[in-house]
């Protein structure tokens, strides 16, 4: 299934992924950070990427773009709050792989057929 906006088609199931994995993520720091505000924060987050990565193929790329770039902003929040060097690093790689995919919908590099 594909998206199709302003003559763009963006891969879904990318894109999708890329947020469910970011659910997942944001999960794990929510149990590696410390204290309740954090904690409760990070949930939060999870729970609000799960939701688009959900609704992603009703998504305009406008719309994909301001949630990929929130998720992105996110990641490097994430990076700065957690203890483990590994996982800081998996963190600041995935926020990169997101500009690399915001970078690619804005160039319009998604081409190919609309699966509706």
């Amino acid at each position: 299934m594909a998206l199709v906006s302003q003559g763009t088609f963006l891969p879904i199931k990318n894109v999708s992924q890329c947020l469910e994995a970011a659910h997942l993520d944001f999960k794990r720091v929510a149990k590696a950070v410390r204290g309740i505000a954090l904690t409760s924060m990070f949930i939060n987050h999870s729970n609000d990427v799960q939701k688009f990565a959900q609704q992603a193929s009703q998504m305009t790329s406008s719309a994909l773009l301001s949630v990929l770039e929130s998720v992105r902003h996110q990641y490097y929040l994430a990076a700065d709050e957690v203890a483990d060097q590994a996982f800081t690093i998996h963190l600041l790689k995935s926020a990169i792989s997101i500009h690399e995919l915001m970078k690619s919908i804005k160039k319009g590099a998604y081409q190919g057929v609309n699966h509706d």
